[in-house]
This record gives C-alpha cells, structure tokens and sequence, in this order.
C-alpha cells in the first residue's frame, strides 16, 4: 500500500543520512575511497535498490553488503570492486529496463488468398 512505500522510501533516507554521518565521521571507509566517491556509490545503489524495488537498507547495511544483497536479488554474482560490481548490476538493470520499453512489433496481417 501507498504507506507501506512511503514509509520504506522514509526509510532508506534515514538509512542513507545514517551512512553519509558515519562516512563523514570517518567510522566507515571502503579501501581508502574519497568520500565524495562514496557518496556517489551511496546514490547509484539506491537507484538500483529503487529500480529492482528491493527492501530499502533501513538497518545501516554497509555499502558492500547492499551490493551483495542487489546481486542476490537479481540473481547474480560478480567479482571485483564494489564500483565494478555496482556497473555490472547497473548494466542488467539498464538492459531490462530497455527491454521492457521497446515496444512489441505488431504481427503483420495474414496475406490475402486470390
């Protein structure tokens, strides 16, 4: 329902504003990532999260366990950095997404028997 998802997308804010707060504090780092590069992994997550309409990481999921949690929920698994497994995620989104836009080709009409 319409407060079900109004409360699941509050939510995910509150768990984003905790992790920027933490970022910012220094009390979460991901191997020496500059924060502004983690802000914006921060982001694309949450537009994959949206996309997939996973459950939003209300509980403060590190950014790592977020990604292990979208892979899961499309069913893959990839190897490499967060930002490269996060690319790899956003691929298949964007792939089903183009998928699902492209319009269905009309069958064409029988010909006509002479």
């Amino acid at each position: 329902t319409e407060c079900a998802l109004a409360g699941q997308v509050e939510a995910l804010r509150v768990s984003e504003v905790r992790e920027r707060e933490s970022v910012r504090e220094g009390e979460s780092s991901v191997r020496g990532v500059p924060f502004s590069q983690l802000l914006k992994l921060l982001d694309r997550v949450a537009w994959c999260e949206e996309e997939i309409g996973s459950e939003p990481a209300a509980d403060g999921a590190a950014l790592a366990e977020r990604v292990d949690s979208l892979e899961a929920s499309l069913g893959v698994a990839s190897e490499g950095s967060i930002e490269e497994r996060l690319g790899a995620i956003e691929g298949l989104i964007g792939s089903e997404a183009t998928l699902e836009a492209a319009p269905v080709a009309a069958a064409a009409p029988p010909p006509l028997l002479a």
